[in-house]
């Protein structure tokens, strides 16, 4: 439990994620339960017991089955840690799109340890034993998916968890598929626990499981796309992420657009970008830029839309110093669409600070409504931390923006809404904020960097 919620502590959770850090918690507590079933069977050979076993009404055999009890024990526990995680996330709630399938290896993992524990304290009832196979189990579930390459991996999808990489938010993955492989796989292990003493029947129903467990790993490599010969096409992603399936709100004369599933992080797009609008003149309310959600794969791909679109992604801080950097780049990005300054393109995707903005007024203003608009604001601008994509600010634009910041918020408005038009170019600030105590700033061209157009 602890293992999933520090996990899932930085980022907002997603179903993809939960499944992913249940799973790898799953896998530690089949460590454990691997552990406990080796020593319940190896009791029988510990301290010269040997004689008084042989004596009691219940074979080995038998008690070998018994012992199998700690399968559905195992799935249970297994259930109950996920349900702690998810108690543990509120009151936040995954987003993205819920797969059942995906969170099924956290209860079928677990007693897939614990039936290795009883297999491997039937036939190496050694003390150390049990150690020792939590030791190469670990070493092996590492190893595997390096087993393999690229799409036709299949080390990976051999693995426990399958962690989740799909080709598009939403996208359906061959989950079913692999619990069905886990399921095989317990079946497998059980038989190999029964082998000792039912040889012929564990024989047949070990080669059946793992006749099934090569039919449920190929069908997952044969259902992913990009896999072998199913590339992935632009229409395919257009079904889950493109503009005709995103769920998109207006508030404040902003349109918010999430993919299915991400409609609950508006508010948290809306409380960064608000402050912000709130700062602009009335009538630049008919075209403030949305906000879009878009995948990592096409993240920087650009839309046709009837006016400037702010691109976020799947990911956004939960806590603390996360939450806050998420809020921060998406207030940067925001105002640097609204000021109409160079940003991040196909071409230059980095955002890299290629020009000057020296003198600028869209320069001042942009770092103005960067820093009103946080909590810290004036600690961010002043340690020099505010992103201008590609436009490179100096000294002087930095203390100008300082200065507003000492102004109220409706002068300073006031004054923007005279000369909007020079805001969103690239005029000088001239005498334009000399009303508001800024004076003095060169313009731009005057550093060794190509003046912004």
């Amino acid at each position: 439990m602890a293992l999933g919620t520090v996990w899932g502590w930085t980022r907002m959770p997603t179903w993809d994620t939960v499944g992913d850090n249940a799973g790898m918690a799953a896998v530690v507590l089949a460590g454990v339960l691997l552990a406990l079933g080796h020593l319940a069977v190896s009791r029988d050979y510990r301290h010269g017991v040997t004689e008084a076993t042989i004596t009691l009404p219940a074979e080995r055999a038998r008690r070998t089955i018994a012992l199998l009890v700690l399968i559905p024990v195992a799935a249970l526990l297994g259930a109950l840690v996920l349900g702690a995680q998810l108690a543990l996330l509120l009151p936040d709630v995954p987003a993205g799109t819920f797969d059942g399938w995906n969170l099924a290896p956290v209860v079928l993992i677990p007693p897939i340890g614990a039936a290795l524990g009883v297999a491997v304290g039937r036939w190496l009832p050694a003390t150390a034993a049990g150690p020792l196979a939590v030791v190469a189990s670990a070493i092996m579930i590492h190893g595997l998916p390096g087993i393999g390459n690229g799409g036709n991996n299949v080390g990976w999808w051999l693995s426990p968890v399958l962690l989740r990489q799909n080709w598009a938010p939403g996208a359906p993955e061959p989950t079913g598929w692999h619990a069905a492989y886990l399921l095989a796989l317990l079946a497998v292990v059980v038989a190999i626990a029964l082998a000792r003493y039912r040889m012929v029947v564990s024989t047949v129903v070990a080669v059946v499981a793992m006749a099934l467990g090569a039919v449920a790993v190929s069908q997952q490599m044969r259902d992913q796309p990009g896999s072998f010969s199913q590339p992935v096409t632009k229409a395919m992603m257009d079904d889950y992420i493109g503009p005709a399936v995103l769920r998109c709100e207006e508030h404040d004369a902003v349109r918010y657009c999430a993919l299915p599933g991400y409609q609950s992080w508006i508010p948290l797009w809306r409380d960064a970008v608000e402050p912000v609008t709130r700062a602009v003149p009335a009538g630049v309310a008919g075209v403030l830029p949305g906000v879009r959600q878009r995948d990592n794969v096409q993240f920087l791909q650009s839309a046709t839309a009837e006016r400037p679109t702010v691109d976020t992604d799947l990911i956004w801080g939960r806590h603390g110093k996360w939450a806050a950097q998420s809020r921060v780049g998406l207030v940067q990005r925001y105002v640097r669409a609204l000021t109409a300054l160079p940003t991040a393109t196909a071409d230059d995707p980095f955002g890299e600070q290629s020009c000057s903005g020296a003198g600028q007024l869209r320069t001042v203003v942009a770092l103005w409504l960067i820093a009103q608009a946080l909590p810290d604001g004036r600690k961010v601008l002043e340690g020099n931390q505010v992103r201008l994509g590609r436009l490179k600010a100096g000294r002087a634009e930095t203390d100008a923006a300082v200065t507003l910041l000492g102004q109220p918020r409706e002068r300073v408005t006031a004054i923007l809404a005279a000369h909007w038009d020079a805001v969103v170019s690239a005029a000088p600030v001239g005498d334009i904020l000399d009303p508001l105590g800024v004076r003095g700033i060169a313009a731009a061209g005057t550093e060794q960097v190509t003046p912004c157009r």
